[in-house]
C-alpha cells in the first residue's frame, strides 16, 4: 500500500533543534517496516530572513515560558530538499508565508497542492491513503489531495483542537471531506466533539514505545512501591511548559518530613532557576537536578523509583511516561495530555491538571496513603497497559482507522 504522510514537523540529522518530536517519523518507519510504501512531504512554513535571525536571539526567552522551541523556525526548512529517514522518503516543500500563525492563502493552498501532485508523479508514487498531523495547512492539503486521488483520508489532531483554532481555519469545512479524524488523547477528542462532526467516529492516535523494551526493559523483578520515604523522578527538559518549579514545591510539601528523595533528570536554560529555588526552599538534602543519562541506566532508576511525576502544559505525547509505566512507577501525568485515556486516574496512575502544585501534593498525599496492596494493583496496572502500548501496536492501529 502507498501510504502518503503530510506534516510541517518531521526529523532531520541536519537540524539543530534537538525540541523537535519525532511522532510522525515513529509511525513512518514502521509502516515501512510492515512492507508499506511510505513517503512525507514536510510543508514547512518559510519566512522572510529577520524572522531567523529574530528566532536566535529569542530562542531562549521563550523557552522560559509555556512554548516550545519546535515552534521557531529554523532556516534549514526554508529550502526544498530531500532526503531518507530509515527508509522512509521525505521530501521537504517549503511553503511562503509572511507572519507567523495565519492562515495561508487559498491561492497558496492550491499551489502546494499542485507542486505536491507534481513531485509525486515523478516519482511515480500514486496515494492509496492520505494522512495529515498538526492543523496547517496539513489538514486542507489532506483534503485537496484525497479529492485528486480518490485516496482514503485521515486527519490527526495535535494541540490545534481548540475551538479558537477550529473557527479561525474554517475547519469544519475540510472535516467535511476526511473520512477519519484521530486526535492525540481521549481529552482532546471529547473537548473538539463538543463543536466539530465527523463522518465516522473519531479515534485516539497515541504513540508506543518500542516494541524490544518490553523484553529488554519491562520491571517484572522492581521492588515493592515503598510505604513512605519515597523515591521521586521526573525526566525532562528543563524548560518553561513542564512545570518542574511548581512540581518541586508540591513534592516537597506532601512528603515533608519524611526521607524522600526527587531526582528531577534533564538539561535546559532553566536549570540555573530551579538549583536556586533548591538552595531557597532549603532542599538540597533531597532534591537533586541530574544530566541525561543514557537509556539503560535511566530504566534502571526508574525501576527503582516508586513515583514518576511531569504535569507539563499542553504536553501532546510524551514518551516517557509510557517508559516509567513499564517499570512500574506510579505515573501521574497531566491532565489533556496525550497519555489522558492511556493513564486512568486511581487504576493505573493519576492525573494532575497541568502546573497546578497544589492538586500535585494531594495526589502526592493520597499515593502515600494507599496500602501496600493498593500500591502493588496500580504498579502492576500501569506495567500491564505499558506492555500493550508498543510501536507496532499503535502504528497498525492508526493504521487501521485509517482505512475504516
Amino acid at each position: 500500500m502507498n501510504i502518503l504522510v503530510l506534516t510541517n514537523v518531521y526529523p532531520c540529522e541536519k537540524d539543530d533543534n534537538t525540541d523537535i518530536t519525532e511522532v510522525v517519523a515513529f509511525f513512518a518507519r514502521k509502516w515501512m517496516d510492515m512492507g508499506h510504501n511510505v513517503m512525507v512531504i514536510v510543508n514547512s512554513t518559510a519566512f522572510p530572513v529577520f524572522y531567523y535571525a529574530a528566532g536566535k536571539v529569542v530562542k531562549k526567552a521563550i523557552l522560559r515560558r509555556n512554548d516550545r522551541i519546535s515552534q521557531l523556525p529554523s532556516r534549514l526548512w526554508s529550502r526544498s530538499f530531500e532526503y531518507t529517514d530509515k527508509g522512509v522518503s521525505v521530501m521537504n516543500m517549503p511553503v511562503r508565508k509572511l507572519k507567523p500563525h495565519g492562515a495561508f492563502k487559498p491561492e497558496t493552498l492550491k499551489k502546494q497542492g499542485e507542486k505536491i501532485i507534481a513531485a509525486l508523479k515523478k516519482k511515480s508514487f500514486v496515494p492509496d491513503v492520505i494522512t495529515g498531523h498538526w492543523l496547517n495547512p496539513q489538514l486542507m492539503l489532506v483534503a485537496q489531495l484525497a479529492r485528486h486521488y480518490s485516496a482514503k483520508s485521515c486527519f490527526v489532531f495535535h494541540s490545534d483542537y481548540l475551538y479558537e483554532r477550529y473557527t479561525g481555519f474554517g475547519v469544519q469545512k475540510y472535516l467535511d471531506e476526511i473520512d477519519n479524524v484521530g486526535f492525540r488523547s481521549r481529552a482532546a477528542l471529547d473537548e473538539a466533539a463538543k463543536y466539530m462532526t465527523f463522518k465516522k467516529p473519531p479515534f485516539v492516535c497515541s504513540s508506543g514505545i518500542p516494541d524490544d523494551y518490553v523484553e529488554k526493559y519491562a520491571g517484572f523483578d522492581r521492588p515493592p512501591i515503598r510505604d513512605r520515604d519515597f523515591k521521586v523522578l521526573c525526566v525532562s527538559r528543563l524548560v518553561g511548559y513542564k512545570n518542574i518549579a511548581p512540581t518541586i514545591s508540591a513534592v516537597a510539601s506532601a512528603f515533608d518530613g519524611t526521607g524522600y528523595s526527587f531526582d528531577i533528570v534533564g538539561t535546559g536554560p532553566l536549570e540555573d532557576e530551579l538549583q536556586d529555588q533548591i538552595k531557597k526552599e532549603n532542599l538540597g538534602e533531597h532534591v537533586a537536578v541530574r544530566d541525561r543519562m543514557p537509556r539503560e541506566k535511566l530504566q534502571e532508576k526508574m525501576r527503582d523509583s516508586d513515583i514518576f511525576v511531569l504535569i507539563s502544559s499542553n504536553e501532546v505525547f510524551g514518551m516517557v511516561y509510557i517508559e516509567a509505566m513499564l517499570q512500574g512507577c506510579i505515573v501521574i501525568a497531566a491532565k489533556f495530555s496525550g497519555v489522558d485515556g492511556i493513564i486512568k486516574h486511581g487504576e493505573n496512575g493519576f492525573l494532575c491538571e497541568a502546573g497546578n502544585g497544589e492538586e500535585l501534593k494531594e495526589i502526592l498525599k493520597a499515593v502515600e496513603s494507599l496500602s501496600p496492596e493498593e500500591k502493588k494493583r496500580i504498579s502492576d496496572a500501569a506495567v500491564e497497559t505499558a506492555k500493550n502500548q508498543t510501536e507496532t501496536n499503535t502504528a497498525r492501529s492508526y493504521l487501521e482507522m485509517i482505512l475504516r
